[in-house]
């Protein structure tokens, strides 16, 4: 479920939302503007891809097998947390050796990124977090070893898993956002901004 900071450098969350209600997902651009001696501005893209953000309430099952002590935990740590980002999944076709291949046309519009995770999800089978190490038109490149988290042996899955990608964010229950709308407050609500950073291999 979740890792402190004296097992990991990063919280995982696998907490999957409560789809009875509703799940925001949305991505924002950091810019730059530059003004030119005449007074006219320029907006620019800082980054090559969006910064994503995601919230959702978990079911109070979930919160229940959290207990309080670990939501208590996870709202003072400091650490990133990488969370699936459970709107957007794609489809597992096959995979040989290291490289996976998805059932996609191309994923460069996909939030999947070199450096950060995927997440991936068969019925029956243990789910696991796995880091990429390139990306190519429909394929993901997994760092080699089968380094994962949980440090589980990873599953053979077969074409139907689900492949989330993921962000390395910050919890961020404080920021009120019109986009939280709808989501009822006697649930546990799981907000977060995907941090502003190049992502590194952990």
């Amino acid at each position: 479920m979740l890792t402190n900071t004296l097992e990991a450098a990063r919280v995982f969350v696998t907490d999957t939302p409560d789809w009875s209600q509703p799940v925001r997902f949305w991505q924002t651009w950091q810019t730059g503007i530059q003004q030119s001696k005449n007074g006219t501005e320029q907006r620019n893209s800082m980054r090559s891809r969006p910064l994503y953000s995601i919230a959702y309430a978990i079911s109070g099952m979930n919160t229940l097998d959290w207990g309080a002590r670990r939501m208590a935990a996870l709202r003072a740590m400091a650490s990133a947390i990488v969370v699936p980002l459970w709107t957007v999944p794609e489809s597992f076709e096959s995979v040989a050796g290291e490289i996976v291949t998805l059932d996609v046309t191309s994923l460069a519009k996909t939030a999947f990124q070199v450096g950060g995770y995927a997440y991936f999800e068969q019925t029956g089978l243990a789910s696991v977090f796995r880091v990429i190490t390139a990306i190519g038109a429909d394929t993901i490149t997994l760092a080699s070893g089968n380094a994962a988290y949980p440090d589980v042996t990873v599953p053979t899955y077969t074409a139907g898993a689900l492949v989330y990608p993921c962000i390395i964010g910050q919890r961020d229950n404080n920021t009120l956002d019109s986009r939280m709308a709808g989501l009822e407050s006697s649930e546990e609500i799981l907000y977060v901004q995907e941090l502003g950073i190049s992502p590194t291999i952990a």
